[in-house]
């Protein structure tokens, strides 16, 4: 898979079958993904988030409807029509859609959305919260280097405006030093990741892997 090129040139990131299988068990687990679910696909399948929709579902038997959408309505009249329970997006979608009505053939059967890829606003979270009293919104940090690191939870949002939140299963996030010691409290330092999530390093590029991928 391909970084989104945002700190330079999009870089092709190595993955194993375990970093995805993990991956899907990670996600299914924390957003309690189950057989009875049914998710609105409408990120590409190239980027790791929009990917793992379709491997969360399958790994727990859930149905997902793939989705090309031209316009944010259209998302919104597919979530009413295929009564849709998990979504999906990134910020500048959520900034659309959190301005448009969102009927109770929508709303009803919505039981979380999630966003990644990039922070979202407190004025747009409050939206969503508005448009979708009775949907969860899981707000969730990572890269594609590790997939995703961490996800703060829906009651949690008030409470710590800002955060990223704590470590999704099967991820050991850190603070750390230069040394790699681990920092103090309110110590500021360099965001680790660390487990099966990391992938395996840089396509034909041993030079960056070693800069980032450290042991």
């Amino acid at each position: 898979l391909y970084t989104s090129g945002s700190t330079g040139k999009p870089k092709g990131v190595i993955l194993s079958h375990r970093n995805i299988v993990a991956g899907a068990q990670s996600v299914a687990s924390y957003l309690k993904i189950g057989a009875h679910d049914k998710l609105l696909a409408v990120l590409p399948l190239s980027f790791d988030y929009g990917f793992n929709q379709l491997t969360s579902a399958f790994l727990v038997g859930a149905q997902v409807v793939l989705m090309d959408y031209l316009l944010p309505r259209d998302v919104i009249k597919a979530v009413a029509k295929h009564q849709i329970t998990g979504l999906a997006a990134v910020p500048p979608l959520w900034k659309q859609l959190a301005t448009l009505d969102w009927p109770e053939e929508a709303t009803k059967n919505l039981r979380y959305i999630t966003n990644s890829g990039g922070h979202m606003p407190a004025s747009i979270v409050s939206g969503l919260q508005s448009a979708l009293p009775n949907t969860a919104v899981y707000l969730m940090y990572g890269l594609t280097e590790a997939f995703r690191s961490t996800y703060l939870a829906p009651d949690e949002i008030s409470q710590r405006p800002g955060s990223i939140g704590k470590a999704i299963p099967n991820a050991e996030v850190m603070v750390v030093r230069p040394d790699g010691t681990e920092c103090d409290v309110d110590e500021p330092g360099e965001l680790v990741h660390r487990g099966p999530l990391v992938a395996m390093g840089y396509w034909n590029d041993t030079e960056k892997t070693a800069e980032r991928f450290k042991p």
